[in-house]
């Protein structure tokens, strides 16, 4: 959906607000800080894996400024 500093999804906020409640991630300093010792990466295909991987590897260096403007 757009939003006043870019876009917003209420299906991802929702979830988000799920792993809170189950102490999978916590949210300081508008951050989102995975807490728990799973990894979740060896439960999931491989092909989702390397896609995930690439997605991180393309926007780990961008700020919040550059994430909205690219969306």
């Amino acid at each position: 959906m757009p939003y006043k500093y870019g876009t917003f999804s209420f299906q991802t906020n929702a979830d988000l607000n799920t792993m809170i409640k189950y102490n999978q991630i916590d949210a300081k300093n508008k951050a989102w800080i995975k807490i728990d010792k799973k990894n979740y990466l060896k439960e999931i295909k491989n092909q989702d894996r390397i896609t995930i991987i690439n997605l991180f590897e393309k926007f780990k260096n961008y700020n919040t400024d550059d994430l909205i403007k690219y969306t």
